[in-house]
């Protein structure tokens, strides 16, 4: 469907027709239903208002990755996370990619964002235990610390990463 050709009629049958459905999407997604109607809202104000600009085939996966961004921006403005990425620089996903795809790297986008929260030493362990594969051993030879210490805070790392996770619908 091209964007030009939706008149108001039109609209109000997609609106009408997709509304719940994103809204739901969008709930589970923030666990906040308030916040969630008022991303959707948000979406669908930027679909009208841009519906001229826009070429899109397939209404309901648009709508649904647009909440899906629009909620990514919410989490990193709640989590103030200072990055070098700024979404509105990030290019449409095509429709090649499926959601869990999408799911998959939006989660490995949050967990790297988290991992920089970690105080310093912890950061390092984090990377060594699951970026390069080390044991507990070889971390503990390394940073010249018991094989004990590294488990308790790798276990440390892990639940506040979880916690996090959990936090922002993931």
């Amino acid at each position: 469907m091209c964007c030009k050709s939706i008149d108001a009629k039109s609209f109000e049958q997609i609106y009408i027709r997709y509304w719940d459905q994103v809204l739901q999407y969008a709930i589970c997604i923030v666990h906040d239903e308030s916040l969630a109607k008022d991303m959707v809202q948000h979406v669908f104000v930027s679909l009208w208002d841009k519906r001229k600009e826009r070429q899109i085939e397939h209404i309901e996966i648009y709508l649904k990755r647009a909440v899906k961004y629009a909620a990514l921006h919410e989490i990193k403005k709640r989590l103030a996370i200072d990055d070098q990425m700024d979404l509105r620089d990030v290019e449409v996903i095509g429709d090649q990619e499926s959601d869990q795809d999408i799911m998959y790297q939006d989660l490995h986008l949050m967990i790297d964002q988290l991992i920089t929260k970690l105080p310093s030493k912890s950061k390092d362990m984090f990377m060594l235990k699951f970026r390069d594969g080390l044991d507990n051993n070889a971390i503990a030879t390394a940073l010249d610390l018991s094989e004990k210490t590294i488990r308790n805070k790798l276990s440390i790392c892990l639940k506040s990463v979880r916690m996090n996770l959990k936090k922002v619908g993931f």
